[in-house]
């Protein structure tokens, strides 16, 4: 049996939001994806 693994990690759309004039944080988008793919040799 044979085994393989990908993952993949996308971040995206960065937005700084402000709350006030001391406080910020950035908003942002994460993607995972995994793939795994098994091969069986008979």
């Amino acid at each position: 049996m044979h085994l393989q693994e990908f993952v993949t990690v996308l971040v995206r759309d960065p937005r700084t939001q402000k709350e006030d004039s001391w406080h910020s944080y950035i908003d942002y988008e994460i993607f995972i994806h995994v793939s795994i793919k098994v091969s069986l040799q008979i």
